[in-house]
């Protein structure tokens, strides 16, 4: 059975019952790109040890059908699906890293939002003194008849 819960919110577990945790298949990168062209250099509270399995170079070595069953028989996937086992702990902390992603990529949209604005604003504000005398439309100059 298959639970869901709310983004940013620990996932809850009962006590005494065996529970099944994945972040996601076999050969998919758990990192989530940076959306600005900006480099940062805060610390990512989000650094886990590599795990070749999440690798997206290394999936076409681990879908060959004696490494699978390799890593099937040795607890590391589950079973058709190919999803990679993972502790509650790197469950939760993934979970508040895509929390964090997400809202880093809202604020970037947000920005990006003003910017477009602000440069809309300024060249109606130029088409209307007339000192333009074309009308861009999707990257083509259509020129205005002068009369």
């Amino acid at each position: 059975m298959e639970m869901a819960w709310k983004l940013g919110k620990k996932v809850p577990v009962k006590p005494n019952q065996k529970y099944i945790f994945w972040r996601g298949k076999l050969g998919e990168t758990l990192y989530i790109p940076q959306c600005s062209s900006e480099f940062d250099f805060s610390c990512d509270p989000f650094d886990p040890a590599y795990n070749a399995l999440h690798d997206p170079h290394l999936k076409e070595f681990f879908n060959k059908k004696n490494k699978k069953h390799h890593l099937r028989t040795h607890g590391f996937l589950i079973h058709q699906d190919d999803k990679v086992l993972c502790s509650l702990k790197e469950l939760n902390d993934y979970n508040n890293y895509s929390v964090k992603k997400l809202n880093e990529l809202n604020r970037h949209n947000q920005k990006e939002k003003v910017h477009l604005e602000k440069q809309e604003t300024n060249f109606m504000a130029t088409c209307s003194n007339g000192t333009n005398k074309g009308l861009f439309i999707q990257g083509y100059q259509i020129q205005q008849k002068s009369k």
